[in-house]
C-alpha cells in the first residue's frame, strides 16, 4: 500500500527503506522539522506528488516516514502506521538501541522479509477508499508468523500500545535522570578532579541512545569520531540519503567571523587566529552537511578539534625525564626575560622535587638582580635543599660549573640553575645566556613566561629560542606560564606560548605558595576559549 516506507535513526542511519527514496528533498526537510526545529505534525505532509505520514519514536531517536501518491486517501492511516512501528520496536528494539555506535544493517534485514506481509496483515483490518474509488485487496493474506499478535493485527489497538510502550520509555528515561541528578548531588564538593573517565552507561539508560533531545556536546564529539561525519560516507549504502547537502562558503564566511571575533577577545593573536580558521575552513571546503546536523554545530566542532591539535601539553614531561636519566645529577637551566617569576617558580619545583622524594639542588646564578642571590637561597633553607653561589658580578658559566660539581659531591639528584632575566633583544646578555647553556649542557632548558603578556610573550620565546638554537644547537624544551590565575577566562596566552613556538606548556603557576605549580588540560583550555 505505501509506496516508500523509511525507518530512519536521528543520526542518519537508515536501519530500513522499503525502496529507494523517490524525493531526496522532500525527506531532508521533513527530517528538519521533526528533529532540527522539533515540530509535532499530526498532519499528513503533502508535496507536489506525494504525502508523507510521520511517527517520531523520540524516545528510540527514530522516525519512521510512510509515503502515498498524492491522489490516494486511505482511513486509519495514523493506526496503520503505528502497527508498523510496534511491530519494530517489539522485534528489534535491542538492535536500535545499539544504534549508531554499533550498528549493523544486517540486524535489521529480517524485518524487510515479513514487512509486506505485517503491512498486508495491517491494511486487512482496516478501511481504505481512494478519491476515485474503493481500494479492493485482490490477494488473501495468509495466516502470518506466530509471533505477529492479534493485537498487532489490529491498527487501533497497536496505536494504543505504542503510546504505552513510549510512555514506559519516558518514564525509566526520567527515573534515570533524577538518579543522576541525586548522585551528583550527593558527590563531594570544592575537589580539584583530574578528568576522570566516563562511567560506562546503564544499558537501557534513555539518555544513551536519545541524541537529539538530550545529548551533550561531548557525545556529539563521541559520534563524530566513532561514526564520522555522514557525508564522508560512500554514496552506496544506507547513510547517502540525507548527505546532498553542501557546505556553502557564504555560510562558512559568517561563521568564520564569528569564530575569529570570538578567539580574539580571548588574547588570541590576529596570526595564531587566521591560521588557525583557515586550516579550518580548508578542512569545511565543499563539506557535505547533513540536513539534521546544522552548520553551526558542525563548524564549531571542527574549530573544537583545530583547537585541541594547536596546544602542545606533555602531563609529567619533566619527571618522567628526570626518572629516565641515564646520570645523575640531572640539570634543567630556567631562563626568561625578568619580572617573569623564574626564581619564585624555582621554589616551586624545588617543592616538587621534595614531593617526589629527591634531593634537589639550585646554583644562583643571577648575580646581577640585587636580593636574587638570597631569595633563592631562602626557598632553598625552607625546602632543607642546598644552594651554591659566588654572590654578585661574577661569571654565571663558571657558577653553574662549579655548582654542579658540588652537587655530584653531595649525591643530589636534580641541579635547578637560576639565570638572570634578559631581553631577547639583549645581544651581549643573549650571548652569555647562551655560553652558560653550552659549557654546563643542561638536560632541560625551560623558559618561563607571563600569561598576562599575550601575544607578546610568544613573539619573545621565539626569539629565545632561535638565539639559543644558532649558538648552541639545542632549543628550549618547554615552558611554564606564571600568574595564569590572574587572567580569569582569558587564556589565550597559553595557545598563543604553545601554538607558535611549537614548545609544549609544561606547567602554570596560579598563585604565591609552593603547591601553586600544576599541569593543565587541553579539555579546559578549550572550552574556557569557546
Amino acid at each position: 500500500m505505501f509506496d516508500q516506507f523509511f525507518f530512519i535513526h536521528t543520526t542518519g542511519l537508515v536501519l530500513f527503506q522499503s525502496t529507494e527514496p523517490k524525493d531526496r528533498a522532500q525527506l531532508n526537510k521533513i527530517m528538519t522539522q521533526f528533529i532540527i526545529e522539533n515540530r509535532v505534525q499530526q498532519d499528513p505532509i503533502i508535496s507536489t506528488t506525494h504525502k508523507y505520514f510521520v511517527n517520531y519514536i523520540r524516545e528510540l531517536s527514530i522516525i519512521a516516514i510512510a509515503s502515498l501518491p498524492r491522489n490516494i486517501n486511505v482511513q486509519n492511516i495514523t493506526e496503520l502506521l503505528s502497527g508498523i512501528c510496534l511491530y519494530f520496536i517489539e522485534n528489534f528494539e535491542n538492535e536500535i538501541k545499539k544504534c549508531p555506535l554499533n550498528f549493523k544493517i544486517s540486524d535489521f534485514q529480517p524485518f524487510g522479509d515479513v514487512y509486506q506481509t505485517q503491512l498486508n496483515a495491517l491494511v486487512k483490518s482496516g478501511k481504505l477508499a481512494d478519491s476515485q474509488s474503493q481500494v479492493v485487496q485482490t490477494q488473501e493474506i495468509e495466516a502470518t508468523e506466530n509471533r505477529i499478535s492479534s493485537a498487532q493485527s489490529n491498527p487501533e489497538e497497536a496505536k494504543l500500545k505504542i503510546e504505552l510502550i513510549k510512555q514506559q520509555m519516558r518514564e525509566k528515561a526520567n527515573q534515570d535522570r533524577k538518579q543522576k541528578s541525586l548522585q551528583k548531588s550527593q558527590s563531594p564538593k570544592n575537589q580539584r578532579t583530574q578528568s576522570p573517565s566516563k562511567p560506562k552507561p546503564v544499558e537501557d539508560d534513555m539518555s544513551k541512545y536519545s541524541f537529539i533531545e538530550q545529548a551533550s556536546e561531548s557525545t556529539n564529539q563521541l559520534l563524530l569520531e566513532k561514526t564520522q561525519t555522514i557525508a564522508s560516507i560512500p554514496q552506496n549504502n544506507t547513510f547517502s540519503l540525507f548527505s546532498s547537502k553542501t557546505l556553502n562558503s557564504a555560510t562558512l564566511d559568517d561563521f568564520m567571523s564569528t569564530f575569529r571575533a570570538q578567539l580574539l577577545n580571548q588574547n588570541i593573536s590576529s596570526q595564531t587566529t587566521d591560521s588557525i580558521l583557515n586550516s579550518v575552513r580548508q578542512s569545511l571546503q565543499n563539506a557535505k552537511l547533513p540536513t539534521f546536523r546544522s552548520a553551526k554545530n558542525l563548524i564549531s566542532e571542527t574549530v573544537r578539534q583545530q583547537l585541541i591539535k594547536s596546544i602542545n601539553l606533555r602531563p609529567n614531561f619533566v619527571f618522567n625525564q628526570i626518572n629516565q636519566a641515564h646520570k645523575k645529577p640531572f640539570i634543567i637551566a630556567i631562563i626568561g626575560i625578568n619580572g617573569m617569576g623564574k626564581t619564585t617558580t624555582i621554589g616551586k619545583l624545588l617543592f616538587k622535587i621534595k614531593q617526589a622524594n629527591l634531593k634537589g639542588f639550585v646554583c644562583a646564578c643571577d648575580s646581577f638582580r640585587s636580593g636574587a642571590v638570597e631569595q633563592v637561597k631562602t626557598h632553598c633553607d625552607r625546602l632543607g635543599m642546598s644552594c651554591y653561589d659566588q654572590g654578585y658580578g661574577k661569571n654565571p658559566s663558571a657558577i653553574a660549573k662549579y655548582g654542579i660539581q658540588q652537587a655530584v659531591n653531595e649525591g643530589s639528584d636534580v641541579v635547578l640553575i637560576d639565570t638572570a632575566g634578559r631581553m631577547h633583544n639583549n645581544s651581549g646578555l643573549m650571548q652569555e645566556l647562551c655560553k652558560l647553556i653550552s659549557d654546563n649542557q643542561p638536560d632541560l632548558v625551560i623558559y618561563v613566561g607571563e600569561a598576562l603578556v599575550g601575544s607578546t610573550g610568544a613573539v619573545q620565546i621565539k626569539e629565545y629560542g632561535q638565539q639559543i638554537l644558532e649558538a648552541t644547537g639545542r632549543n628550549i624544551d618547554g615552558v611554564i606560564l606564571t600568574k595564569y590565575d590572574a587572567i580569569g577566562d582569558k587564556v589565550g596566552a597559553a595557545l598563543n606560548f604553545s601554538y607558535e613556538s611549537g614548545l609544549p606548556i609544561l606547567y602554570v603557576g596560579i598563585g604565591q605558595s609552593y603547591p601553586d605549580l600544576i599541569e593543565i588540560e587541553v579539555d579546559e583550555i578549550v572550552q574556557q576559549i569557546l
